[in-house]
């Protein structure tokens, strides 16, 4: 049966909030970043270090849910129903709601919609919106009863390493393949997950102490060697496109599980999970946020596109500061879906829909 005592991590809490932070600059300031027009000047210089840490905040998230999820004593009953109320009711909550944003921010036929081309396209091979997260949560969290019975189990010890180190081989691999080939074979709708294993059973190597723990200042240096290839990735990249020549590192580079935004989330993940105390004046507001997260993952997409497509605001239709329109971006979408998912939350009927069961 499931332990319902519940241990508070402020480390993990940290992690939250630097993983929900990342996701939303992805979603607001990554796509200037990565402009050619804007390439080497000073914003770029400015906004680039912010990118490149944000690109590892898919694979923190991730570590994050192994960290926490892995290590409960669930049945299976027990299991299937915690997934059908964490993950479940949002993917069918936010898929209604973001095919209905979408119809009307481009005022396409719902009929359109329901055609089977675009259902095999935009579903059967993978989502084109940013609940795809939730797709992948889906099938780790199914499989959960598969991953207690390794790490439940002290004389696994060994296996349940190996079997980290097979899927981070797997995942280097798979990444490699897709630039290589631009084949979907291994990124689609029913494979994806099998990417992110890693970094979900890295989360729980972790928690159980299994892993092979260096000192803080070796993680530091990976998070730092991690910093430093991305960042020379993405200047050949952008260079290359700016000079016409396309080759496969271009795409390696996007890749939120490239070794270097592995190599970062990896490196954070240490530095962090175990801190145990922070000043009194932030604990209690990364509590708060961190408590949030997940909602703000699923609402924060709604504001951005709203604010930047349907009201206009960039850099190429705002002729203001450039750091204010950025910033004010990321600001709004920030606290915006801040605001909303505290409200959502605050009513109990509707509070499921962003995976809150209390």
């Amino acid at each position: 049966m499931e332990n319902k005592q519940i241990q508070r991590y402020i480390g993990i809490d940290i992690l939250r909030v630097i993983a929900m932070l990342g996701v939303v600059f992805l979603h607001t300031i990554y796509s200037f970043t990565v402009r050619t027009d804007f390439f080497l000047t000073k914003a770029w210089f400015v906004f680039e270090p912010f990118a490149v840490v944000s690109r590892s905040s898919l694979a923190l998230f991730f570590m994050i849910s192994g960290f926490l999820v892995v290590s409960k004593n669930r049945t299976v009953r027990e299991n299937l129903k915690v997934t059908f109320q964490r993950i479940g009711i949002p993917l069918i909550a936010f898929s209604i709601l973001a095919s209905l944003f979408y119809i009307l921010k481009t005022q396409q036929n719902i009929s359109l919609l329901m055609s089977p081309e675009y259902l095999f396209k935009d579903i059967l091979l993978f989502p084109n919106n940013w609940l795809w997260f939730l797709e992948v949560l889906l099938f780790l969290y199914l499989l959960n009863p598969l991953w207690q019975g390794i790490f439940g189990d002290t004389s696994k010890k060994t296996e349940a390493r190996y079997l980290v180190f097979f899927f981070f081989l797997f995942t280097c691999l798979s990444v490699v393949l897709k630039t290589a080939t631009q084949s979907l074979l291994f990124f689609n709708t029913f494979t994806t997950w099998i990417s992110f294993v890693f970094c979900y059973l890295y989360g729980a190597l972790v928690r159980k102490n299994w892993d092979i723990r260096k000192p803080k200042s070796f993680y530091f240096l990976v998070f730092l060697v991690g910093l430093i290839i991305e960042i020379i990735g993405n200047y050949f990249s952008i260079l290359s496109q700016k000079n016409g020549n396309l080759p496969l590192s271009v795409n390696y580079f996007t890749e939120y599980l490239a070794i270097a935004p592995l190599f970062m989330s990896i490196g954070m993940f240490h530095i962090f999970f175990d801190v145990q105390k922070i000043p009194r004046i932030l604990h209690s507001s990364i509590q708060f946020l961190a408590a949030l997260s997940y909602g703000v993952y699923l609402t924060h997409e709604f504001i951005s596109l709203t604010v930047a497509d349907v009201l206009g605001w960039g850099v190429d239709t705002v002729h203001a500061n450039i750091y204010l329109v950025n910033g004010g971006l990321f600001a709004l979408s920030f606290f915006g879906a801040v605001l909303i998912t505290y409200t959502i939350s605050r009513i109990p009927k509707l509070r499921m829909i962003i995976g809150n069961t209390k």
